[in-house]
Parts: C-alpha cells; sequence; structure tokens
C-alpha cells in the first residue's frame, strides 16, 4: 500500500468513521476524517487528499454540497470519491455522477470490508497515476 495515499473519510458517524480508520490504518493508509462537509472543506484547503470516502446526509455542509466546491478549487478534480450513503435513489447517483465521483455505494448494500477494498483498489491505481 502507498504510504503517500492519503484517505479523508467525511462522514457524521463518528462509530464508522472510526471503523474505516481503523482498518484503513491497518492497511497502512494514511487517514484522516472529518465530520461534516464544513471539516473536509478545511481540510482539502490546505491539503488534498488522494481519496475521499464520502456520505451525503450530514450537517452544515452535505456530500453534494462539498463535491461541488471541492471541483471548483486547485486539484480538488483529481481526487478520486467514492460515495458512501443512504440514498440509494437514481437521482442522486446521477447527481454523484455530475460531479465525477468513482463510486457510489450504498451503506446497506455493502459491507465494510467491501469499503476497505475498494480504496485498497483505489489507493493502488492513484499510486500507479503517480
Amino acid at each position: 500500500m502507498n504510504k503517500n495515499c492519503t484517505v479523508l473519510i467525511v462522514d457524521d458517524d463518528e462509530f464508522l468513521r472510526s471503523v474505516y480508520t481503523e482498518q484503513l490504518s491497518k492497511g497502512g493508509v494514511d487517514v484522516v476524517s472529518a465530520a461534516n462537509g464544513l471539516e473536509a472543506m478545511e481540510y482539502v484547503e490546505n491539503q488534498m487528499p488522494s481519496i475521499i470516502l464520502l456520505d451525503v446526509m450530514m450537517p452544515k455542509m452535505n456530500g453534494f454540497e462539498f463535491l461541488e466546491k471541492l471541483r471548483g478549487i486547485d486539484g480538488g478534480k483529481d481526487v478520486e470519491v467514492v460515495m458512501l450513503t443512504n440514498l440509494g435513489q437514481e437521482s442522486d447517483k446521477l447527481e454523484a455522477g455530475r460531479f465525477g465521483v468513482t463510486k457510489y455505494l450504498v451503506k446497506t448494500e455493502v459491507k465494510i470490508q467491501d469499503i476497505i477494498d475498494i480504496i485498497h483498489v483505489c489507493a493502488n491505481e492513484t499510486k500507479e497515476n503517480v
């Protein structure tokens, strides 16, 4: 795993953030987290992560609002984004696609290990593109 790969986990669920942080860290990934889009935006304005694991429904700034801002800042268009949400409607998937999301996952349809595996694949692809 590429130690230069940083994953930003953006989810208002503290338990999920801690589980993903622990599992990804064990796999050699540098992990940072934010509880909402505003916190995440503060992070990306100072340091752009390689991959973002992003929830949609969050307080202060939701995932789509965050994506719109992210894609508008320097380097933001190049970041791999994996959306992990409870929203499974086709309109939400289309909106995510409009922002160039790499993967759109519905929380009830995937296991934690599936998400860890997807992040590792993205991290390895990011490493190869450097």
